[in-house]
């Protein structure tokens, strides 16, 4: 029986330095090898020069490296970030996926399609591979940063060549998809809408009853203005004068920290906010079974994984509508308030204590499962390959 055997290129990827990044790309390939393709992975994985060490330097000097993870072929050549100019970093960035790609396909023969995420980097990698070999591609875009202006004039020139050279062109959210049109990027008509998927064999019901009080509210990001994490904590200071219980949990860390923990001690928020740092992904579950409702006040999202992690256990969120949420979060899985309204995010979360026995902490998962499991998206990506593949003439 004839299997597609797509390779899977990433545009940022988990590493041992840091384990949790874009780990989403490896469950959406683990849920396309557990439905039956064959699925492989690369992964340019360059790290700074300011990391560098003796023994890692070793380690990492442009060495190609094969793992098996859960069954998944992975393909990495560590090396070194040796350009600071983002021009310079992009060349070679490509450059070693180009020579990654044909090493995977040397050793497991060539792929019927390469599937990028994200068209910086690995779209204009995989669109190269593509021309140069002749397999089919197909990029999936993730980024915020088209919708934000953080793209320079050259780079969105070659993003556009990317998306031009796919047979197909995906987005992770309606909203995203009609930024990448209005922009020019794709033409229209021509990229399809699939959201992110969650790993539902992970992010599970809580293995006692969430219980009460206090009522505790949980927020997981990385901490940058574009976060809204100090519109949540100015709307903390009501929701606690309404909900005399409530505490406030917040994990993750990044430049905003200092800012936000100061910000706090200035509202007088004292032990009822707590900054939990960067936890691992077993403590991000964790601290989702332990809360009553996830909390996200990002001024942009172009889908929000984190949404639909939270709602795999069975928790009610409160997302503003910033792009992605509008298309996760619905009346039976929690609220959507207007982005940097401090009065309507307290009014939302509030409501969601004082109705918390609307929010079926199962029904909310099945929600989560039916619409976002790997069974569901690998399906939907299966249709997408169906159409751009070539008819194979190999037997499996």
């Amino acid at each position: 029986m004839d299997r597609t055997h797509v390779l899977i290129l990433p545009s940022w990827y988990l590493t041992r330095q840091q384990p949790w990044h874009g780990i989403f790309f490896r469950e959406q390939a683990l849920a396309l090898h557990r439905s039956g393709m064959r699925v492989g992975l690369i992964y340019p994985e360059l790290r700074s020069l300011g990391a560098l060490r003796l023994g890692a330097l070793r380690d990492g000097w442009f060495r190609t490296v094969l793992e098996n993870e859960e069954g998944l072929a992975t393909l990495r050549l560590r090396g070194w970030d040796l350009f600071p100019r983002i021009s310079l970093h992009a060349n070679l960035w490509i450059r070693c996926a180009i020579r990654l790609a044909d090493e995977y396909a040397a050793r497991f023969g060539k792929p019927d399609l390469i599937h990028a995420h994200s068209a910086l980097w690995g779209g204009v990698a995989g669109a190269r591979w593509s021309f140069l070999r002749g397999v089919p591609l197909v990029i999936t875009e993730h980024s915020s940063g088209f919708a934000q202006g953080l793209v320079k004039p050259w780079q969105r020139r070659l993003a556009r060549e990317a998306f031009e050279q796919a047979g197909a062109v995906v987005a992770v959210s309606s909203a995203l998809a009609g930024q990448l049109a209005d922009q020019g990027l794709v033409r229209p008509g021509k990229c399809a809408v699939i959201p992110n998927t969650v790993d539902t064999s992970f992010f599970t019901l809580p293995p006692v009853p969430r219980a009460r009080p206090p009522f505790r509210i949980l927020c997981v990001c990385y901490m940058k203005p574009l976060k809204g994490v100090d519109i949540l904590l100015r709307a903390f200071v009501e929701v606690s004068r309404r909900i005399p219980e409530a505490e406030l949990e917040i994990a993750g860390d990044g430049p905003e920290r200092e800012k936000l923990e100061k910000l706090a001690g200035n509202l007088r928020l004292g032990s009822r906010v707590k900054f939990l740092g960067t936890l691992d992904r077993g403590k991000v579950r964790e601290a989702m079974w332990r809360s009553h409702v996830l909390a996200l006040a990002s001024f942009y999202e172009t889908f929000g994984v984190v949404l639909i992690e939270a709602m795999a256990t069975g928790l009610p969120v409160v997302a503003t509508r910033c792009g992605g949420p509008e298309e996760t979060v619905c009346p039976e899985t929690g609220r959507l308030v207007p982005v940097r309204d401090e009065a309507a995010l307290a009014g939302a979360i509030v409501e969601v204590h004082d109705c918390y026995g609307q929010f079926e902490p199962s029904r909310i998962r099945r929600h989560a499962e039916d619409h976002f499991g790997g069974a569901t998206i690998a399906s939907r990506l299966k249709a997408v390959y169906e159409k751009v593949r070539p008819v194979s003439t190999h037997p499996e």
